[in-house]
This record gives structure tokens, C-alpha cells and sequence, in this order.
């Protein structure tokens, strides 16, 4: 993960706190904690650098966990970022917050684009559900990089060829250790990376 927690588009960002229409839910904060127990979210000490975030629809924008905010929890509203607008083809983007949003918030604004019936991303981090998941399902092609314009596409790409629907991880084959989750309802979407662990968990005894 020596590339993860790196902003890689240009980030016009607004020091500020976040106003009462854009502050994540209790639902999300609570999400993402339980995200932080699971140790899906969280920091790497070998690189120094954060993993994983999670958002959430606001309308025609969303809310995110800051860059660089995966060694912290709990997490206040104050760890979050808004993000207010941004542009695919010139990779750039906008956000307020008294922190910075994810260098992971272009894939995220690119799979909300895909539907409006998409609520949360949430973007995890387990190398041994991510070894397996490329073997069996979906992935994003091996030579896109987490974080870039190209990544955002092939996520719309693989959505609307049907092969990253809600609740169904898809990992992400540039990206060590990335899985990628979308959907309308969190329990749900704890539900589906419940299923993943599981299944992990089956596949790892029956090859010891």
C-alpha cells in the first residue's frame, strides 16, 4: 500500500466547518467505525499512510472521511470533507471541510454519478479477501492506478455492463488490497462485506 492516502488531482479546497446540510449521518459515523473494528479502515505503520474511507450522498454532492484520517478513531465531523464539485476530464475537485477530502473522492464521485439511487461508497482495504476476490470476481483492469480519472471511468464502465452492482464488492486489481462497495442501505452493504469475510474465511481452510 506505499501508494495509498495520496491525493493524485489537483484539490481546490475551502478551510471551513462543515454547515448542518453537510454533515455526515450518525449512520455513516457509525458505519465507519465499525469499519475501523473490522481493521478495514484504518493506518499502515510499515508506509505511514491511511487506507480506506466512506461516503455519503448529499444530494447532488456527497460527504467523505478526510484524507489521511484512517489512524483515527473516533472520528468527529470535523474529520470530514464536502465535496462540492469536480471534473472527471480535468481531474481536479473542491471540498470543504476542516479537513482535506480522500484522495480516493474521484472514484466515489464517479460511481454516484451512475445512479442516483446510490446513497454510500465504502472503499476497504483486507489483502486476503482482495487475493481472492481477483480471482473469482469483478475487478477493475490491472494497469488503473486507485485515485485516477482512469479508475473513475472503468468503475462506470463495469456498472453499467452490470458487473458492479449494489452490494456487490468490486475489486480493484491496480490497488493492493482495494475492494469497492456501493448501495442504499448500510446494513445491508455490512451485510454484503459480512458475506465476503465468510466466504474469505471458508476459502482459507479448505487450502491450508
Amino acid at each position: 500500500m506505499i501508494d495509498e492516502g495520496y491525493i493524485k488531482f489537483n484539490i481546490h479546497w475551502e478551510l471551513q466547518h462543515l454547515k448542518a446540510d453537510q454533515v455526515p449521518s450518525n449512520e455513516l459515523m457509525a458505519a465507519r467505525e465499525w469499519l475501523y473494528e473490522k481493521q478495514w479502515i484504518g493506518f499502515d505503520p510499515v508506509h505511514q499512510v491511511g487506507f480506506g474511507n466512506i461516503s455519503e450522498r448529499k444530494g447532488s454532492h456527497f460527504v467523505i472521511s478526510g484524507t489521511q484520517t484512517g489512524h483515527i478513531a473516533p472520528l468527529t465531523v470535523g474529520h470530514y470533507s464536502f465535496v462540492n464539485d469536480y471534473h472527471l476530464d480535468t481531474n481536479e475537485l473542491s471540498c470543504q471541510g476542516e479537513v482535506k477530502a480522500s484522495s480516493e473522492s474521484l472514484t466515489h464521485a464517479a460511481v454516484y454519478e451512475c445512479d442516483e439511487d446510490i446513497l454510500y461508497v465504502i472503499h476497504i482495504h483486507h489483502d486476503g479477501m482482495w487475493n481472492m476476490g481477483l480471482k473469482q470476481l469483478a475487478k477493475t483492469p490491472d494497469n488503473i492506478a486507485y485515485g485516477t480519472p482512469e479508475m473513475a471511468l472503468a468503475m462506470q464502465d463495469m456498472y453499467r455492463s452490470g458487473q458492479f452492482s449494489k452490494n456487490t464488492p468490486l475489486f480493484m486489481a491496480g490497488h493492493q488490497g482495494g475492494i469497492i462497495l456501493h448501495g442504499n442501505d448500510l446494513e445491508e452493504m455490512k451485510e454484503s462485506l459480512l458475506s465476503l469475510e465468510a466466504t474469505f474465511d471458508s476459502f482459507t481452510k479448505r487450502n491450508q
